[in-house]
């Protein structure tokens, strides 16, 4: 072993390739995750559009707080008191407990095909498959519009 492998080791004896590897492989593995999953909601969109709005409830209910615990741990939970957050939680509320309620619909739709809807422009969210936190990013802007 040269000594610039050896420098490369950690405390735990895992040398720099192997932690390489297992990034490489989780990188791939979300990847999969994400094409799948995206499959699968454009499948449900297209044969049964009704059946969107549980998709939706159950895409919040699971990856906001899943993203919340994130940006806890990274120190960005500031970031989730942005607009887009009140956004989807009015419209989680009108699609669960109000779906009769017309002026809180249009409402709802204001937000989704107003500024939802152009944050994915400016803020140039894009689908990146390895990235859960990006697909989760593009979903919160996309999916109250559907």
């Amino acid at each position: 072993m040269s000594s610039n492998e050896e420098s490369m080791e950690d405390s735990n004896g895992h040398s720099f390739g192997k932690v390489k590897q297992r990034f490489k492989d989780r990188s791939q593995v979300t990847h999969l995750m994400g094409v799948l999953g995206f499959g699968a909601f454009c499948f449900i969109l297209g044969a049964r559009p009704k059946d969107i709005r549980y998709v939706y409830c159950l895409f919040y209910v699971i990856f906001v707080p899943l993203r919340w615990i994130y940006y806890r741990y990274k120190k960005w939970h500031y970031y989730l008191l942005d607009f887009c957050y009140y956004a989807n939680t009015i419209f989680l509320v009108t699609l669960l407990f109000f779906p009769t309620k017309e002026k809180l619909f249009m409402v709802c739709f204001s937000f989704a095909e107003g500024p939802l809807a152009w944050a994915l422009i400016v803020w140039r969210c894009s689908l990146v498959f390895s990235s859960v936190d990006k697909i989760v990013s593009v979903f919160i802007h996309l999916l109250p519009g559907k």
